[in-house]
């Protein structure tokens, strides 16, 4: 099922336009940020980073939502929601609250997301009854 595109940021404080390129250790904002243009360096967020189409990041990224419409080579950590439309391609670990995967879209790394320690709870969980289950065979067949 395809989804519509969604429009989840449309108000920046900074655009890195189409035609350029920033090189640079970091990028730090409390604002919305928008990259359209090359962006090769760190980049730390206290708001929301879009990606749009044409553009492209190298490094890390860290932000409360982050859109990719483009391409990100490097981690994504967030706080809250990552979008890779149909048209991203991104090459790098994905850590966030909630993610969202249009179809089309390209991902080369590992994607963790919800709440980590309810996810461990539940595994942890899972095991003990898989060990449990394992347990209670072995005591059947020695039985028999």
């Amino acid at each position: 099922m395809k989804k519509n595109k969604q429009k989840i940021f449309d108000n920046y404080s900074t655009i890195i336009g189409e035609n350029t390129v920033l090189v640079s250790e970091y990028l730090k904002s409390e604002e919305t940020v928008r990259i359209d243009g090359k962006y090769k360096g760190e980049i730390i967020l206290e708001s929301d980073l879009v990606v749009g189409e044409k553009g492209t990041v190298e490094g890390s990224i860290k932000a409360i939502n982050v859109e990719i419409s483009g391409t990100v080579i490097g981690d994504i950590t967030s706080k809250e929601l990552v979008y890779l439309t149909s048209n991203s391609k991104v090459k790098g670990n994905v850590t966030c609250n909630n993610l969202v995967i249009d179809d089309g879209a390209s991902i080369l790394g590992y994607c963790s997301s919800g709440n980590p320690s309810a996810i461990s709870d539940s595994i942890n969980t899972s095991e003990k009854l898989e060990t449990k289950n394992l347990e209670s065979k072995s005591k059947k067949n020695k039985a028999v």
